[in-house]
């Protein structure tokens, strides 16, 4: 089986907005339970990615998705003796850190800040973006978030355009109050949309 990459990038972690704790919770529960619910379909050959928080974000004290789905992919390989190693965080080269998974260090200039973003966009198969839609102000503080995905084919040795490729999309209103059963509705949705993508 050949390899398949699948990216996670997190709006409001890698443009450094800072968020309260319930709708951070809500958040991460969606991609927990997307990741979740691949899992059992990938093998040692696939491959997570993840992306640092924004060094806008200074003392950040709360959970990331780095730190969510490397604890994923890790109890899959203690309870079920999964063979999916561990997940990854791109990051560059100015500022790179510790993180709980693996990670892959960008040889970039300190000026290049959106580099992991591009290269992510650039490399994975699938990328999951959650993200405020339709925003009331400049910021990305919105009622209304959207959980897409966009699947990055090669066709006759060329990259499709990913941007054109837009796969899945779910759209939850007023996140702080939506019911879980409701998210996990949609994340189950979203994880079931891949997996009819990649012929599962």
């Amino acid at each position: 089986k050949s390899s398949t990459i699948f990216g996670v990038n997190m709006a409001y972690e890698t443009v450094g907005v800072v968020i309260d704790e319930i709708e951070c919770e809500r958040y991460l529960f969606l991609i927990q339970h997307i990741i979740y619910h691949l899992l059992p379909y990938l093998t040692e050959n696939d491959l997570i990615l993840t992306l640092p928080i924004s060094t806008k974000l200074k003392h950040y004290n709360r959970a990331t998705v780095s730190e969510r789905i490397a604890l994923i992919v890790n109890n899959a390989r203690k309870q079920i003796n999964h063979k999916l190693k561990i997940s990854y965080q791109l990051q560059s080269s100015s500022n790179f850190e510790l993180s709980f998974g693996g990670r892959i260090i960008l040889q970039t200039q300190a000026s290049d800040t959106d580099e992991p973003v591009d290269y992510l966009q650039q490399i994975a198969d699938y990328v999951i973006s959650i993200a405020p839609l339709k925003p009331k102000t400049a910021t990305i503080k919105s009622n209304e978030i959207g959980i897409s995905v966009k699947h990055n084919m090669v066709t006759d040795d060329t990259v499709s355009d990913m941007d054109n490729n837009h796969i899945c999309l779910e759209t939850i209103s007023m996140i702080k109050t939506t019911g879980y059963d409701n998210l996990f509705a949609s994340a189950n949705r979203i994880s079931s949309c891949i997996l009819k993508q990649m012929g599962i």
